[in-house]
């Protein structure tokens, strides 16, 4: 049963100084690479707008959102063993 004691302590995990630097690193490595595989072309041919910016910047901003949320869980499933 989800408590609000029990979503605060999750939430607490999953924003300590260790799993922000880790989910950061990953983002900034998953994110280059969809980033790339997504608008290497309009990058390289100077075709790259401002329209583009949001969903580029979600590109970095889903795989540091995932990474955090799944760090989260394996520090509680540590913590009930």
């Amino acid at each position: 049963m989800i408590t609000i004691g029990s979503m605060f302590n999750f939430l607490s995990r999953c924003f300590t100084k260790t799993v922000l630097l880790r989910s950061f690193y990953i983002s900034l490595a998953v994110g280059t690479l969809l980033l790339a595989l997504n608008y290497g072309t309009l990058i390289l041919d100077g075709n790259f707008n401002q329209n583009m910016l949001f969903p580029a910047f979600l590109n970095y901003l889903i795989p540091f959102s995932v990474s955090k949320i799944v760090a989260g869980f394996q520090l509680q499933d540590n913590n009930r063993h």
